[in-house]
């Protein structure tokens, strides 16, 4: 993850890591919770936080706990649902689960460096402005 950082910037809202940040204001309001730094999961509602975040970005970091054949969670559903491309490493066989091919995700594994993945990032969001037609 670090070495991916020196290419692209990452907005990280977890609990480790250096970069971290507060949740904005309106998805606190949002999820009535004064649980800022997320250090009381118990006052947080998860999965409501990251569906309305993932959905503000194109791209959400999803790295699972294990590389396990069939182990996958919700870091992968909950950016597909919102509309956000997980940049995943995780199941090695995430492909048998995806309700596309391999195009709604960017699979971290394909890549042989860092800079590799942050490169065809950076290209599907410049792809996804032009399709859109948005000002870079």
């Amino acid at each position: 993850m670090h070495e991916l950082m020196k290419y692209i910037d990452v907005d990280n809202y977890g609990t480790c890591g250096n970069n971290i940040r507060s949740l904005p204001e309106h998805i606190v309001e949002i999820q009535r919770s004064v649980n800022r730094d997320l250090k009381d999961r118990g006052s947080y509602n998860w999965e409501a936080g990251k569906l309305i975040l993932s959905s503000e970005y194109l791209f959400t970091i999803a790295i699972e706990n294990s590389l396990s054949y069939d182990y996958i969670t919700e870091k992968l559903w909950h950016p597909l649902v919102a509309g956000s491309v997980p940049i995943y490493l995780g199941a090695p066989n995430v492909e048998d689960w995806l309700p596309c091919k391999t195009n709604c995700i960017i699979d971290l594994r394909k890549f042989k460096t860092p800079q590799d993945a942050a490169i065809h990032t950076i290209s599907r969001l410049f792809t996804s402005r032009a399709h859109a037609d948005l000002d870079p």
